[in-house]
């Protein structure tokens, strides 16, 4: 594969998992799911072929840079997860507090 053009899909995959994070940051997670199989697409066209020595500072490069993104958007979604969870939590406790009322009032 020609440097070129390996260099650019490395700059897709990277722009990829940079637009992933930005949705994860937004809570988007419907487009960040979209983003993440499109990015293991892209991933999977990239290594079909051998890399050469010429490309491995590319790709080794843009690879790091990928899973760093990837480990932000991971901390986001425990971040987000941690959120629902707690909101559950509210929840369950309104609907205890209803429900101890309701039969403490009738």
């Amino acid at each position: 594969m020609d440097t070129s053009v390996r260099q650019e899909q490395l700059n897709v995959l990277v722009e990829v998992s940079r637009r992933m994070q930005a949705c994860a940051g937004t809570g988007d997670w419907e487009t960040v799911n979209h983003l993440q199989e499109q990015s293991q697409q892209l991933a999977g066209e990239l290594f079909t072929e051998a890399i050469t020595a010429a490309d491995v500072q590319l790709v080794s490069a843009a690879v790091n840079e990928v899973l760093k993104i990837n480990a932000r958007v991971a901390e986001l979604c425990v971040e987000a997860r941690d959120v629902c969870l707690g909101e559950m939590d509210k929840f369950k406790q309104s609907r205890r507090a209803v429900k101890e009322y309701s039969e403490n009032s009738g």
